[in-house]
């Protein structure tokens, strides 16, 4: 097994990965969303945001392994941070490098890597969004450029401040941070060919349950529908509440008929309404945009397009 070699810039590199203030904090749905993401469009068993500490490999996300940390001497990723662009092993075994690992010749028995390097805003490599299979595989350009589009969106979530795009009351997103990630993740599908699709879901009438029910009983409503909403969401799916009677539903790389998704929600929503009756009166307005990557559009012309179409069907 061949040792990582140490980057020429090393300390920058740890200063900036520290001043992230990121190292051993809990998991987060937004990065592990980006990595469910990957394990979707790859087909892969095991996704990892990683970030390489001094004498460590520490994962923000980890999906299909349940190692938060491992030693920095055993790490693939050690080697892909080293590297400007993706780090490809199509077969471990072959390579000497690897093929003495723990992790290859152990559980989970990693027979197949591609990572690509995070870099921090001052251009540090920090981490590395990887894959990883237990079989050997091919990675074609096509891959290549999926994986880089997926790694730019981790880095901009590291990046950014994570409170400052949600909604102060309930924590999921705001408009801001849903315009800014849904831009984006729509750039991702025009640019590999897949289907979007919008789901806009607003509280109809919502100025009368507030005069009615009260603003504290009004934003009451609000956080319970937060949770049951996000709650049946699909793993890869994003969810926003982009105003204080109005929710948004992106999903990407979609497959099959767009209106089981809808009739879902519509069902969860009315069971909400029926449970509920006792309380306040409620209804719910409905919408649904595609985008199709053969005639893409933007984040804000999908919401108007909602916004113009809402309606109780």
């Amino acid at each position: 097994m061949e040792l990582p070699k140490i980057p020429v810039n090393e300390r920058r590199r740890l200063k900036t990965l520290r001043s992230l203030n990121i190292l051993d904090t809990g998991y987060e749905e937004r990065f592990d969303r980006l990595a469910r993401l990957a394990k979707q469009m790859f087909d892969v068993p095991i996704v990892l945001i990683s970030l390489i500490d001094e004498h460590r490999h520490w994962c923000k996300s980890s999906i299909g392994w349940d190692t938060r940390q491992i030693s920095r001497e055993t790490s693939i990723c050690a080697h892909a941070i080293l590297e400007d662009d993706i780090f490809v092993v199509t077969d471990t075994t072959q390579d000497p490098r690897f093929r003495n690992n723990f992790l290859v010749v152990g559980s989970p028995f990693i027979r197949f890597y591609a990572g690509c390097p995070l870099k921090a805003p001052d251009g540090s490599t920090i981490g590395v969004l990887c894959l990883k299979d237990r079989m050997p595989r091919g990675f074609s350009e096509e891959d290549a450029v999926a994986l880089r589009d997926l790694a730019y969106l981790v880095e901009i979530e590291l990046a950014r401040q994570d409170m400052a795009i949600k909604d102060n009351l309930t924590k999921v997103l705001d408009r801001g941070g849903f315009l800014m990630q849904a831009q984006h993740e729509l750039h991702l599908c025009q640019r590999h060919n897949m289907l979007a699709v919008l789901i806009s879901i607003e509280i109809d009438k919502f100025e009368e349950l507030v005069e009615k029910c009260g603003e504290k009983q009004a934003r009451k409503v609000g956080v319970e529908l937060d949770t049951l909403l996000s709650s049946t969401i699909r793993s890869s799916d994003l969810f926003a509440r982009i105003s204080p009677n109005e929710f948004a539903i992106l999903q990407i790389n979609v497959t099959g008929d767009v209106s089981i998704s809808l009739n879902r929600y519509k069902k969860l929503l009315n069971d909400y309404r029926q449970d509920n009756r006792a309380r306040f009166d409620i209804g719910f307005l409905y919408s649904v945009t595609e985008s199709d990557p053969q005639d893409p559009h933007s984040i804000d012309e999908l919401l108007l397009r909602n916004e113009m179409s809402l309606g109780t069907v």
